[in-house]
């Protein structure tokens, strides 16, 4: 800057800094000279001047006015537009816990007893997870990822996962004899009871052969999250933002694990059931079912004694295996840590529909055969299906 009537150094020069899309004042003093090849007075637009410069896109004016010894003035301004580009993340695929002994995998819950294991547990308990019921408030672990924020300023990433599982079981209906009122068994005797057809139940009969479901499809599962940084410190929601973002410090990542709080979409409404040994046999989860014999339309074959006396009888769903699959995918969002920011989807490495590592649940039952007990396979007419294939 110059001046025809005074010397450049006598100059007073001050500069205003104003973000024009709210009309707040971000900063304004003096500019002092300095002697410079082309120039004698700088305003350098940084941080220096206002920490909103790092955060805000926007329009800005710079308005500089420089006034002589004799009180004129001279003004000017710039004016110029910013875009804050989101920084970059990364997810990656986690191990999510396999430890049979920790409620909160899914491997600690098991069709069988768990003789082979007996530090896990006691098995049988598979009916936990299926209904949801006896698991830790958290859940159940089903897959683990990793998000690493690479910058030297925090990242504020929304984080909502998507469940989806593939799945197959076995089972073999059995009857099971119960109270009825009034009861009639007929011609059958003892504690046995009658099968739909009329026919006598004998306590351990299948009454088919083993059966194996696929699921071609993929049923959605609820899913929530747990937040860890990479020391193992829980990550809670910061105080200004949503329920589901986390503030990642610079240079850190950290290790989202995902849960859900049962598999009941694999039998759908049903509830689950432990059953108790029958006859010899082990203790076996199923899903409990009722019917009853119509004594009205069976008495004249010799099947009742009593005309119109209906005789109860259980038929139970037993689940020789069961295998659970689940995917999980998370597409982030990201901001800076600032609640004047707006989310959007985040940029950088695996951010979109990224699979997040997950673990198998793959639990049979154990073996047995009321025809051979010694038994370990459905080839003597009552065994287990141990066809563990997607395809059985």
């Amino acid at each position: 800057m110059t001046d025809l009537y005074a010397d450049e150094q006598s100059l007073s020069v001050v500069y205003a800094l104003t973000l024009d899309s709210d009309g707040q004042l971000l900063a304004s003093g003096a500019v002092p000279w300095q002697p410079t090849a082309g120039y004698n007075h700088v305003v350098p637009i940084s941080t220096n001047l206002h920490p909103d410069i790092a955060v805000l896109s926007g329009a800005y004016s710079l308005a500089i006015t420089a006034t002589n010894d004799s009180g004129s003035s001279s003004s000017t301004i710039v004016h110029f537009n910013q875009t804050i580009l989101l920084p970059p993340l990364r997810q990656r695929a986690g191990t999510p816990c396999q430890d049979c002994a920790n409620p909160e995998c899914p491997a600690h819950y098991l069709l069988s007893q768990a003789t082979d294991q007996p530090w896990c547990n006691a098995g049988d308990n598979a009916d936990w997870l299926i209904n949801g019921d006896h698991v830790p408030p958290v859940g159940v672990q089903v897959a683990d990822g990793w998000i690493d924020n690479p910058n030297s300023i925090p990242m504020r990433v929304g984080i909502q996962p998507s469940g989806a599982a593939t799945f197959s079981y076995g089972w073999e209906n059995r009857s099971l004899p119960t109270d009825a009122f009034p009861f009639d068994q007929g011609p059958c005797t003892g504690a046995l009871s009658m099968n739909p057809d009329g026919t006598c139940y004998s306590t351990g009969e299948p009454d088919n052969v083993p059966y194996s479901y696929q699921g071609y499809y993929k049923p959605k599962f609820p899913t929530t999250v747990g937040t860890y940084l990479d020391d193992g410190t829980p990550l809670l929601a910061c105080n200004d933002c949503y329920w589901w973002e986390r503030d990642i410090p610079p240079h850190r990542s950290i290790e989202v694990k995902v849960y859900t709080h049962s598999f009941s979409f694999v039998i759908g409404s049903p509830v689950a059931v432990a059953f108790p040994p029958l006859n010899g046999s082990p203790a076996f989860t199923g899903i409990a079912g009722a019917g009853y014999v119509n004594c009205s339309k069976l008495w004249n074959q010799g099947k009742c004694t009593n005309y119109g006396v209906l005789s109860y009888f259980e038929t139970s769903a037993w689940f020789t295996r069961m295998m659970v699959d689940p995917e999980v995918t998370s597409s982030l969002t990201a901001r800076l840590a600032d609640a004047r920011w707006t989310a959007q989807s985040a940029v950088g490495t695996s951010v979109s529909a990224f699979t997040y590592g997950s673990v198998v649940w793959n639990t049979h039952e154990d073996p047995w055969d009321p025809a051979d007990p010694t038994a370990t396979d459905d080839t003597t007419g009552g065994g287990y299906d141990y066809n563990h294939n997607f395809n059985p």
